[in-house]
């Protein structure tokens, strides 16, 4: 089939696959927090034409699809777009380039160029990085269609070295996996409920890291309670059972259900596709090393934060120090796992160690094949990872510092935090 029958046929698809991915039954799944922002980002672009291009990093498995057809839903049914105007395209599952999909999407639309756009067009582009020229064919877009919109999404390792030129034109926005709010919002969606926090919460979290007063927590704990009370009257569970679920098995919207050996199984998968589709594709790598990245995730999920340091992991995969810190540094880049420094005063010399967390508790809850009962300790273990994600993610989008100290689990900026089961 040519580029050109195979866009009509998915301009034909879209729209019912739109519907199989975002609703459950007749109700439509919850939006995750990031879709707020690609809104904004949306109507910005509508508004004065900026905003053309945005790239959607995130591990797999991270709800990025599902969220492109909220979006491709949200332009049809709220913003008024016609659906011949829009070109959703799965990157992954097309024999042809988007470059020569893009001419043939002009085509029908009855342009040669893509100048000739009087109206704006939207690119919806699901895994870019299966296009080899993917970061120059978006350049190319950019540069020579003024009035095309670009949400292009794949995976965090391979957007990230996406060339300088493309960076440059592009907003880049990296997907987490779930919070707890969102795994609470998802789940109570499948049981056929409805539960959203407070509002206000997420900004009040924000507000109290970046000035944590007395009033500012006041607010922040008040919103918490009020949230985790109606969600335990709503879900039927303490808070604390579930939130011990989401560590375990909560992490990624599409395994928010069902059995953990299966949810867990799903997710070991999915680090294996990492490891071994995604890596080679970031730089040249041996066999040898990537069979060795996988033992290293797998020895690192059974160490406690901090236990690990290079020369005991090169001595324990039988690698140099070199290449070890090589392999931390690539599994970093594919967000699969996080390497905050230690941050001394000045009077302490300059940082030398650092601790290794993976991005999502549900990640080390897999390799480890952990499930209850759990002992407080293990507990401990993935609430602590759990609070290195959620404070990356906020150290990403405030800017400011996070690194782990001597006395205390987190520094965030100047808020020491330290973190256990069952602490106060």
């Amino acid at each position: 089939m040519n580029p050109k029958d195979t866009v009509i046929r998915l301009r034909f698809e879209t729209h019912q696959l739109a519907l199989h991915y975002t609703k459950r039954g007749k109700k439509d799944l919850p939006y995750r927090h990031m879709f707020g922002k690609l809104v904004s980002i949306l109507k910005r672009f509508q508004e004065d034409g900026t905003n053309r291009l945005n790239l959607l990093a995130g591990l797999r498995g991270t709800g990025k699809t599902v969220m492109l057809y909220q979006l491709y839903r949200y332009l049809v049914e709220k913003r008024g777009v016609s659906e011949d105007r829009i070109l959703f395209l799965p990157v992954d599952a097309i024999p042809f380039s988007i470059e020569e999909a893009f001419t043939s999407f002009l085509s029908l639309l009855g342009k040669s160029s893509p100048l000739d756009l009087g109206q704006p067009v939207y690119l919806l582009l699901d895994e870019v990085q299966y296009d080899e020229d993917w970061d120059r064919t978006l350049k190319l877009i950019y540069d020579r269609a003024p009035r095309a919109f670009v949400l292009a999404t794949g995976s965090s390792s391979l957007l990230l070295r996406a060339s300088p030129d493309l960076t440059r034109r592009a907003n880049l926005l990296l997907l987490p996996p779930l919070n707890f709010t969102e795994y609470l919002m998802i789940r109570s969606s499948l049981e056929g409920k409805s539960w959203y926090p407070e509002k206000g919460l997420r900004q009040a979290t924000r507000r109290f890291l970046l000035e944590p007063t007395e009033e500012n927590f006041n607010v922040l704990e008040e919103l918490s309670k009020k949230s985790f009370s109606s969600a335990e009257k709503i879900l039927g569970s303490s808070i604390d059972s579930l939130f011990l679920e989401y560590l375990i098995s909560g992490g990624f919207p599409q395994d928010t259900f069902g059995p953990v050996p299966i949810i867990h199984e799903r997710v070991r998968a999915s680090v294996e596709k990492i490891v071994e589709a995604d890596i080679p594709r970031m730089e040249n790598v041996e066999a040898r090393t990537i069979e060795r990245a996988y033992y290293l995730l797998r020895y690192l999920a059974f160490l406690k934060p901090g236990e690990a340091s290079l020369y005991k992991l090169s001595s324990t995969l039988g690698i140099s120090v070199h290449t070890t810190d090589k392999l931390i540094s690539l599994l970093e880049k594919s967000a699969l796992l996080l390497r905050l420094h230690r941050r001394f005063s000045s009077s302490q010399g300059k940082v030398t160690r650092y601790k290794i967390y993976f991005s999502s508790p549900t990640i080390l809850a897999a390799l480890r094949r952990a499930s209850p009962p759990l002992t407080d300790e293990d507990k401990g273990i993935l609430l602590e990872t759990h609070v290195a994600g959620s404070l990356w993610e906020y150290s990403i989008s405030t800017g400011k510092p996070l690194g782990v100290g001597d006395g205390q689990d987190f520094l965030f900026g100047d808020l020491r935090i330290e973190v256990g089961w069952r602490k106060e």
